[in-house]
């Protein structure tokens, strides 16, 4: 399956229970994190977010290949996208 970090706000689930109970099943895992936002939440960068993405994501499998699902923004969108890659393969 693929396990989205952060869409466990929307939902209004512990993301940290169910990584725990679907661990075993995931083969991917789209990285994000999210904030409360006006009635809902947003995703935000993870160098915005608090460590919480670490912990969870270290509960998930290492072999499961990691996509970054939240917004790039900079000037140099290149180097906003090496710097998330670098940062998710040494985690």
């Amino acid at each position: 399956m693929t396990f989205d970090m952060a869409n466990w706000c929307w939902t209004q689930e512990d993301a940290e229970q169910a990584a725990v109970a679907l661990g075993k099943y995931v083969s991917y895992v789209h990285v994000k994190a999210a904030v409360p936002h006006k009635e809902s939440f947003r995703a935000i960068a993870l160098d915005d977010a608090d460590d919480s993405w670490r912990t969870l994501l270290a509960q998930l499998p290492a072999s499961a290949p990691r996509g970054i699902e939240f917004p790039l923004a900079g000037s140099d969108l290149t180097a906003v996208t090496r710097h998330y890659v670098t940062l998710l393969r040494n985690v």
